[in-house]
Formats: C-alpha cells, structure tokens, sequence
C-alpha cells in the first residue's frame, strides 16, 4: 500500500521535479535552499504551446523547511489547460477577508494535487463546489442569516506535515470553524523528493527511491 501511494505521488510530483530539475527528470538537490533556487529560474519549459505556464511557474518558495513551497499569489494564468487564479493570499478561487464576516461558518481545506484540481475549471474543484452544496442545504433551514465558506489552502504536491504547518502559520489567521483535510496515502512523505540514504544524504527523486523498496534490496530505504 505504502509503496502504491508512493507511485501516485511520484505521478504528480515528478512534474514539479521535472521542470524544477536544471537538465532532467530525476535531477538531485543538494539541499532545500537549492530547490527553492531551480524554483525561481526559467526556461523554455515554463511556457506551453497553449500559453500555459508550468508548475513551478504557480509557485513562490517559502523559507520554512516544513512549507518548503506555496502557491503564488495573485496569479490569473492557464494551467493544465484551464484558467487558474489565485488570491492576493495565495489561494485558488476568489478574494477572501482575513477577518472572518460575522454569520459565516469557515472551514480550512486543506490537500495535494487532487483538492486543487489538476486541470479542473475553478467551479469544478473541492473547494467550489463543497461551499455550494452545503449553501443549498442551508437553503430553507432556519439558521439566521448564516452561511458557509471554504476557504482553500490547497497547494499541488503538498504532504501532510506541509498542510499541518500551513496551518498553523496562515490557515489559522482566518479563524476556521473546522479544518477539513484531503489525505492520500503518499502523504506521509516527502511531496515528490526523498532523503537518498545512497546520495550522502542528497535529496531524490521519489521514483528512484520506489524502486528500491520495491527490489528490498536496501535496508535502510
């Protein structure tokens, strides 16, 4: 099973390692303050033929090791075929106010890949249609006026330990009522690179480190 969700992280984080690495697919990092440099740079790989952007292209660095990475703000771009916006606070969908508007019951979602939406239309991810669904089971209840928003913390590629620290440092300013977290098996580890116990403690590529638990023939992995 571990493995299994290691192979579905390694789909989704070897795009993000592919136009991070300086030359090729399953290019090593020798630290996190030097994958948080190939982050920033660019390439031809960073503008697709349909004037879409790449991953990285939607992604600012954040100097916390255990955040490592976040979603850029105000971004109003095409990303795996579709349009992508993000709030001057980094999430995708709408403007929010940090201060919670009185009424409103608000819940943190948190996840990976899947909760943003790969190449998904705005209206058709967790976050969108979660908020309508609960709004119209609201509708005809008595409730005073209340009404429901999700705000979305979702960042592609996230691991658990990233959404925990996530929100303890900005998802928590927005006064949640709840937090509701999308979990994957790979979530354990790291998003889409692993400590290579065989690289002198480099960072590698999840895929490499798949093969070997899945030939056992290292004991340390």
């Amino acid at each position: 099973g571990t493995v299994v969700g290691l192979l579905l992280g390694a789909v989704f984080g070897g795009a993000l390692l592919y136009v991070l690495s300086p030359s090729r697919p399953g290019a090593d990092f020798k630290s996190l303050d030097d994958l948080r440099q190939q982050m920033v740079q660019r390439d031809d790989r960073d503008l697709k033929p349909d004037q879409g952007v790449s991953l990285r292209s939607i992604m600012i660095p954040h100097p916390s090791d255990e955040i490592i990475y976040t979603l850029a703000p105000g971004l109003n771009v095409k990303f795996q075929g579709v349009p992508v916006r993000t709030n001057s606070f980094g999430m995708r969908g709408p403007e929010v106010t940090k201060e919670k508007p009185p009424g409103v019951y608000r819940i943190a979602l948190l996840g990976d890949s899947f909760a943003f939406g790969w190449g998904v239309e705005e209206e058709k991810i967790f976050a969108q249609v979660l908020e309508q669904r609960l709004t119209a089971l609201l509708k005809g209840v008595p409730t005073d006026g209340r009404r429901v928003e999700v705000l979305n913390f979702v960042v592609p590629g996230y691991s658990t330990f990233q959404e925990a620290a996530l929100f303890s440092e900005r998802a928590a300013q927005f006064q949640p009522d709840a937090a509701l977290v999308y979990f994957i098996s790979n979530d354990y580890g790291l998003p889409f690179f692993i400590r290579d116990v065989e690289s002198d403690g480099k960072l590698a590529n999840v895929v490499n480190y798949v093969k070997r638990a899945w030939r056992k023939d290292t004991p340390e992995v």
